[in-house]
């Protein structure tokens, strides 16, 4: 019969095992955008590129990589002027708690070429739009969609995220309806 001692050792052994089998199982999945901006991407826009459009691109292609669908979306700045030069490290801290690894993402304004070239814009604002900078770079497009209201993520990761995931998901799912009812819808 095996010892206290030794039973105690192997219970502590499976515990530490089991830790980390745990943690490594949700470690956050380092966020990654296509290479470029294509008939089948969805560009989220917000003012500085690095908090309400990162959390919508990274949710939208986390729905659309489990159901194995063939879009993607990339997240940007709406004006080259105010772009952060990186992500806060309170967004960088709460998206890595959610399961989303954006430390090393280096946001980037939408340009005119990815604008025309994206099968759909959705531009993310706290502002009513007469308040906000807009999105100059797709003003030719008549189909950009705009959601106001969504709280900042620089006064709380919290509000902002609970604030703008039921609306990716709302978005995904009429999305992902038009297209499988016309695939052209991603392929301008």
């Amino acid at each position: 019969m095996p010892s206290i001692h030794a039973v105690t050792r192997l219970l502590a052994a499976s515990v530490i095992g089991t830790a980390f089998a745990c943690a490594s199982a949700f470690a956050a999945k380092t966020y990654e955008e296509p290479k470029e901006v294509g008939e089948s991407t969805v560009v989220f826009v917000c003012n500085f590129g690095s908090m309400k459009s990162l959390l919508a691109a990274a949710r939208f292609n986390e729905l659309a990589k489990e159901r194995g669908l063939p879009v993607r979306a990339v997240s940007r700045s709406a004006d080259a002027q105010i772009t952060h030069a990186r992500v806060a490290d309170s967004i960088a801290e709460g998206m890595a708690k959610d399961g989303y690894d954006v430390a090393s993402f280096k946001p980037k304004p939408l340009t005119r070429e990815e604008a025309t070239k994206a099968a759909y814009i959705v531009h993310v604002t706290q502002e009513t739009l007469a308040n906000d900078v807009g999105t100059p770079t797709a003003s030719h497009r008549k189909d950009v969609e705009h959601w106001e209201g969504v709280a900042s993520g620089a006064k709380s990761y919290t509000a902002m995220r609970d604030g703008l995931l039921p609306r990716v998901d709302a978005f995904f799912e009429t999305y992902t309806k038009k297209l499988q009812k016309d695939p052209s819808v991603a392929a301008r």
